[in-house]
């Protein structure tokens, strides 16, 4: 975790976390993936599949090696 230095102590720089949820979304997840991180350059993606068998997961991990 990185710190920002102030004046008076060091405050931890945090990003907020989109937790999505999946289960067979090849379809979507990387609309929802691309909408949520073009909301800011700041946020962490996790995305948690529940072993879709249609690919859900190979696609949010392309998108991860993209960045």
């Amino acid at each position: 975790m990185g710190y920002a230095i102030g004046d008076q102590k060091e405050t931890p720089i945090v990003k907020p976390l989109v937790i999505i949820p999946t289960f067979n979304e090849a379809g979507s997840i990387l609309e929802v993936i691309t909408s949520v991180l073009a909301i800011s350059a700041d946020i962490e993606v996790l995305v948690v599949d529940d072993s879709s068998p249609d690919g859900t997961a190979e696609i949010a991990s392309h998108v991860n090696a993209e960045r």
